[in-house]
């Protein structure tokens, strides 16, 4: 089963949901910061840092698999 071909009809659109991924990824990792180094701690505030990492985490790997895909790491000489 090949799926590249359904990511390389639209190209552009697969690049701007990349890039939408990881500034979703970076917010969240942001506020996850935030979340920890905040004066107290409620077992609220720890998962919901937790959370934040692994949404986080998942986005950026959903980026990379898409750029991947779309042959964007690939060297340019």
């Amino acid at each position: 089963m090949s799926d590249t071909n359904f990511i390389k009809r639209n190209p552009r659109r697969w690049v701007f949901v990349a890039r939408s991924l990881m500034i979703l990824g970076l917010l969240c990792f942001l506020y996850s910061g935030s979340l920890y180094y905040s004066l107290f701690w409620t077992k609220a505030k720890a998962s919901a840092g937790r959370e934040l990492s692994i949404v986080a985490s998942s986005c950026w790997i959903a980026a990379v698999i898409i750029t991947a895909r779309l042959g964007l790491f690939k060297l340019r000489r």
